[in-house]
C-alpha cells in the first residue's frame, strides 16, 4: 500500500462481457471497487490462482465490486483469463496494458482498491502474501466483511506490466475490422 498515486478520473475501463465503456468514478459510486489485475499471458502457480479465485468469491457478496482486470488481453481473452482462475465476477479488457499502468501497477498479478471517491486506497504489484494479506485485512475491515486467506504455499509472484499494443490482438483487431466492413 505504498506510493499510491492519485486515481486518475480520466481512466475509463471497459467490459468484457458487454463492450461497454465507462469511467472508473462511474464505476465507484456506490461500492469500492477490488480490481485484480492478471496478464493474459501469465501462467500463474496453482496456490495463486486459488488465492485470487478465492478473494473473488469471499469479497463479491462485501459492499464492494469485484473484478478481474486482463490485461494484454481482447474482449474473449479477457473472459478466458477471469475463467481461468475461476472467478464469474466483472471482467475488464485492458489491450494495452494503459489502464493498468494508469492505476500505478507495475507488475501482475496486481491488486488495486479504489474507493468511492475514487481514491486509490491500495496498489500492490505483483503477488506478495504479506502485502496482499495487509490489503484484505484492511478491505474487510472498511466492509465489516470476511477476509479471504492466502494459501501459506502462495508463491511470491510478478511479471513486469507490458505496456503498448501486443502484435496479436492488432491482427485480430484489423481482421474484426475487415469482416465489419
Amino acid at each position: 500500500m505504498r506510493g499510491i498515486p492519485a486515481a486518475p478520473a480520466a481512466i475509463e475501463l471497459t467490459d468484457a462481457r458487454t463492450g461497454h465503456r465507462a469511467p472508473l468514478r462511474a464505476m465507484t459510486t456506490l461500492f469500492d471497487l477490488a480490481l485484480i489485475a492478471v496478464d493474459r499471458d501469465q501462467q500463474l502457480p496453482s496456490a495463486v490462482q486459488q488465492a485470487l479465485a478465492d478473494i473473488a468469491r469471499v469479497m463479491t457478496g462485501a459492499d464492494t465490486t469485484v473484478a478481474v482486470l486482463a490485461v494484454g488481453a481482447d474482449r474473449d481473452g479477457a473472459v478466458e483469463v477471469a475463467d481461468r482462475i475461476g472467478t464469474a465476477c466483472r471482467v475488464f479488457t485492458d489491450p494495452d496494458g494503459r489502464d493498468a499502468e494508469a492505476l500505478g501497477l507495475a507488475a501482475t498479478p496486481g491488486l488495486v482498491w479504489v474507493s468511492t471517491a475514487p481514491e486509490l486506497l491500495a496498489v500492490e504489484s505483483g503477488f506478495d502474501r504479506a502485502r496482499w494479506s495487509e490489503v484484505l485485512r484492511a478491505m474487510a475491515q472498511r466492509w465489516a466483511w470476511s477476509r479471504p486467506v492466502l494459501p501459506t504455499n502462495a508463491p511470491a509472484v510478478a511479471e513486469p506490466l507490458l505496456v503498448g499494443a501486443r502484435p496479436d490482438l492488432t491482427v485480430e483487431k484489423e481482421a474484426a475490422d475487415d469482416r465489419a466492413a
